[in-house]
């Protein structure tokens, strides 16, 4: 199997961590923030040696997705945390899919590991000065959303849709729907951090758990900024 030159050029310089292999398991591209998330040992390629960068707590859960996926050979996707000397560290979401012909036959597999909020500091991103453009770019790979507080309408953009797995033909997103799909023990914080916010200019930054049309249940993190009409009142966020 062949990796197209623009796609290698692609993989080697976008901010997620990205491992191309192909249907035997060999590797055909491991890009540069995989190999730093891995610390640079060129050894450790495979989708199973991420075991070793993650969370204690969490390599149990993440072993048996990562296993139910090569036995399925079905994609996959789940949220883990990278641990950072033996501590826990930022949420990340690891996708592995794979990639076949038109007869659907299996040519290989795609992993990714992405941050839940930006892309992780060990992939070496955060020292690199990005223009306004690149930054709108990122924001909206992870997710943008706009409250009108007078009224309530919340427009989300295309990638808070993905993440809520909702579609947009079917889901019109407003501050009572988001609050729907907060899990419950986490609903009444993230009311009282919303209302801080609008109501004292307090900081809006936030890490709490939703639950998806199918049951499933995620964590994200969200921040916002407040922006205030000419009397300081809350217009929208």
């Amino acid at each position: 199997m062949m990796l197209d030159p623009f796609a290698i050029a692609i993989a080697r310089v976008i901010g997620p961590a990205i491992l191309c292999e192909d249907s035997a398991g060999r590797v055909l591209l491991a890009n540069d923030a995989w190999a730093r998330l891995m610390d640079g040992d060129l050894h450790r390629y495979e989708p199973l040696d991420m075991l070793a960068r993650l969370y204690p707590d969490d390599v149990g859960r993440a072993r048996e997705k990562l296993s139910s996926g090569l036995e399925s050979g079905e994609a996959i996707e789940f949220q883990t945390r990278i641990a950072f000397d033996h501590a826990a560290g930022d949420w990340v979401t690891v996708s592995r899919r794979p990639v076949r012909d038109e007869a659907g036959v299996l040519l290989g597999w795609v992993t990714s590991i992405v941050g839940l909020v930006g892309h992780l500091d060990p992939l070496g991103l955060s020292g690199i000065e990005l223009t306004e453009q690149e930054k709108q770019a990122r924001l909206a790979g992870m997710g943008a959303w706009e409250l009108q507080v007078a009224t309530g309408d919340l427009w989300w953009s295309s990638g808070v849709y993905a993440m809520f797995k909702r579609e947009p033909s079917t889901y019109l997103p407003s501050y009572e729907h988001f609050l729907e799909t907060i899990y419950p023990p986490d609903r009444e914080e993230v009311v009282r951090r919303t209302e801080a916010a609008l109501s004292e200019g307090l900081s809006y930054d936030i890490r709490h758990r939703i639950i998806l049309p199918d049951g499933e249940i995620r964590f994200v993190r969200e921040k916002a900024e407040v922006e205030r009409g000419p009397m300081g009142e809350p217009v929208r966020m």
